[in-house]
């Protein structure tokens, strides 16, 4: 387990406040969890800082039992560092959630090229789609969180991976794409402790994105690193 497990981001010197604005992507990420809840009042943006500097920005929706990371990096903190996966499971908690009812998970905005463009070609033998599964820092910081906290979790695991892929835009030089990771619990009484799966990928179409950062990301929005690897 991490040195952060179970412990209260205060404990690491961060503190946890409403988000400066709301995130704009919502209405898309509603649609990539098949949303029953969609009233915004239902969505609580947050952010996580320490002293000045923005470590994360978030959004709990109890309604939809649902976890959005818009923003992580915490290369900026001091040693020993908090893991992003204990972070997780704090703000979930401090939200008034329990793990048992936390069914997806949803990483936006997430910049790597390679794992993009095998998105984009559709080849599941290609070495970013084998890096996207295998590889990802945020599936594997999921997996780790679901062994760590496996009996509050009520023993879940990862079914599925939903993800949306953006076209890259004139605006900007990055390739994005999004991840949703779902959830499912044993049925009944199973106390099946088998090893876990390998997560199913599911596929979107690519996101036309031609002047959609200058119309709707104002300078300074952050993104999710895929090379920050303190998950």
């Amino acid at each position: 387990m991490s040195t952060s497990w179970g412990a209260s981001i205060e404990s690491f010197h961060l503190r946890r406040s409403p988000a400066e604005r709301e995130p704009l992507w919502i209405e898309n990420v509603m649609e990539w969890i098949g949303a029953d809840h969609r009233d915004t009042a239902l969505w609580e943006n947050s952010q996580i800082k320490w002293g000045h500097r923005n470590i994360s920005d978030y959004t709990v929706s109890l309604a939809n039992n649902t976890y959005v990371v818009s923003h992580i990096n915490t290369e900026t903190l001091p040693a020993p560092k908090m893991k992003h996966r204990d972070i997780i499971v704090d703000n979930w908690k401090a939200a008034g959630g329990e793990l048992a009812s936390l069914r997806k998970i949803a990483v936006t905005f997430i910049t790597n090229h390679e794992a993009y463009e095998c998105i984009e070609n559709a080849d599941p033998n290609s070495p970013g789609w084998r890096a996207l599964i295998t590889g990802n820092p945020f599936l594997e910081g999921q997996k780790k969180m679901l062994r760590e906290y496996r009996q509050e979790f009520n023993r879940a695991r990862i079914e599925r991976v939903t993800v949306a892929a953006h076209e890259k835009s004139d605006m900007i030089d990055m390739y994005l794409f999004n991840l949703v990771t779902h959830l499912v619990r044993p049925s009944g009484n199973s106390q099946d402790d088998d090893p876990e799966p390998e997560p199913e990928p599911e596929q979107s179409p690519p996101i036309s994105t031609h002047d959609y950062f200058h119309q709707q990301f104002p300078q300074g929005t952050w993104f999710s690193d895929w090379n920050n690897r303190h998950y």
